[in-house]
């Protein structure tokens, strides 16, 4: 048989924004995908950040993101989360 991933309910879509959010550093959320299959959440998240922040720190920004959304988002099988530099135009 075959099988058919659909995208997350909005519900879950809405969960995994507001998770990525609340960590601190984390600037803006975008090109967020979602799929179940098999009763399981995948996500793929792209997070904003301050382009001068160092790689180690921006990487320590997405793990606290993929940390939160295990945390909180039932049926989370994997989490890939993408990070972007916010560039001077971007910035406040």
């Amino acid at each position: 048989k075959e099988l058919i991933d659909t995208a997350a309910e909005k519900r879950v879509v809405n969960q995994i924004e507001r998770c990525a959010y609340r960590v601190d550093g984390v600037l803006d959320v975008h090109d967020l995908r979602t799929r179940t299959s098999g009763g399981k959440v995948f996500a793929e998240i792209h997070i904003m950040v301050d382009g001068d922040m160092t790689v180690r720190d921006g990487h320590a920004v997405a793990k606290a993101v993929e940390h939160c959304l295990f945390e909180e988002v039932p049926r989370l099988a994997k989490a890939i989360v993408h990070v972007d530099p916010t560039e001077l135009e971007d910035q406040p």
